[in-house]
């Protein structure tokens, strides 16, 4: 015969196992450079379940599609750590290093290797989906001849599964 507080501790454990995620995130880019052509952009992101948790800190392995409205793409993989707060608040940060294929030259951010930086704050709604607003850098940290960078506004909606 199991124990009752052996029963509630199986399930309170359960209940607090962080998921995989898959972020849908739509919203606006800003290319630096003169003359480039800023516009929507749509944004599919994957995190795995948390590899190292410390405390209210969680951190695992993450990868990016981003696709531009001028037809721009980014495809990058890296980190991403999550803190959270009380009352269902967390902030997100990321880097994810990738490749970056412009499809008009006046998009081009210098080179094929990008690194991107995001930092966002979302709410996360009882029945655990989440929705976020990001910022994100990508340039390629002036490894290229030129380094124009771009800067993007998402607003994201986050599944765990």
């Amino acid at each position: 015969m199991k124990a009752p507080w052996l029963a509630a501790l199986t399930i309170s454990a359960a209940s607090t196992v962080s998921a995989q995620e898959l972020i849908i995130g739509a919203g606006v880019s800003d290319f630096s450079a003169a003359g480039a052509e800023s516009g929507a952009v749509f944004e599919v992101e994957y995190h795995t379940a948390p590899m190292w948790t410390r405390g209210d800190l969680d951190m695992g392995l993450g990868a990016v599609l981003s696709v531009h409205q001028a037809g721009d793409v980014f495809v990058g993989g890296g980190a991403f750590a999550e803190y959270n707060f009380q009352n269902n608040w967390f902030a997100q940060a990321s880097f994810m290093p990738g490749a970056y294929f412009e499809d008009s030259p006046a998009n081009d951010l210098g080179q094929t290797l990008e690194f991107r930086t995001q930092v966002g704050v979302g709410y996360r709604f009882d029945n655990g989906t989440k929705l976020s607003l990001a910022f994100a850098h990508t340039s390629n940290a002036s490894l290229g001849n030129t380094n124009p960078g771009m800067n993007t506004w998402t607003l994201r909606w986050h599944k765990q599964f």
